[in-house]
């Protein structure tokens, strides 16, 4: 999401435009009755950090990277340190959690978020981060589609939490985008028009998000 008026545009080959925060010493007469010339105390024109990536490539053999970028972006890295750990007659084991997930379907466009709601009972949120300008690129087919193994990521955060690898039974439920209610149950309480052209409801797609028990 953009926090600025922002663009950017490639005019002439070998030239690439941005706009930043747009700021104008006078009225455009473009509607807003007052110039934008926004100025911190000192008043001096208010600065706007922002950092770009641009990915210069020949799309005939390489592949966009721009989701990928933005998943590392929005994810980064964490890192944590102790001191004078003791782990006892226990040697250190090492998380297989990124290994499973990948596993499982989760790869650098589709986005996990996991939310704890009760015991044993958490909620996931998938994303397919694609749009048709990777598509173009990464998908000859133009399906768009990735396949996950819900019981597959839910067994590796298990795993990660208990140091199981025999994970108990999982029963998911699908709720709705803003999972406050079962999308079965908003589907029920739709109001359903009749008309000459009625057709039946068939299956939609997975686009919601998870309650797993």
């Amino acid at each position: 999401m953009n926090d600025r008026p922002q663009g950017g545009s490639s005019l002439f080959d070998g030239q690439i435009e941005f706009m930043q925060n747009r700021r104008i010493p006078a009225d455009d007469s473009r509607g807003m009755g007052e110039w934008l010339d926004e100025k911190d105390s000192n008043g001096n024109g208010i600065r706007v950090p922002a950092t770009y990536y641009v990915q210069l490539f020949n799309r005939t053999f390489r592949h966009s990277v721009q989701r990928l970028v933005q998943h590392k972006t929005d994810n980064p890295v964490q890192y944590f340190f102790t001191r004078n750990i003791t782990f006892g007659d226990k040697s250190s084991v090492e998380s297989s959690l990124s290994k499973n997930l990948k596993a499982a379907g989760v790869v650098d466009t589709v986005k996990l978020l996991t939310f704890p709601i009760d015991h044993n009972q958490i909620l996931l949120r998938l994303t397919n981060l694609y749009d048709p300008y990777d598509l173009q690129a990464n998908d000859p087919a133009g399906t768009g589609t990735y396949k996950v193994d819900l019981e597959a990521i839910v067994a590796s955060i298990y795993e990660s939490a208990t140091g199981e690898t025999s994970c108990p039974a999982i029963t998911f439920t699908e709720m709705t985008l803003g999972a406050n209610m079962k999308l079965s149950d908003l589907n029920s309480r739709r109001i359903h028009w009749k008309t000459v052209d009625d057709v039946s409801d068939a299956a939609s797609p997975l686009e919601s998000s998870l309650l797993a028990n």
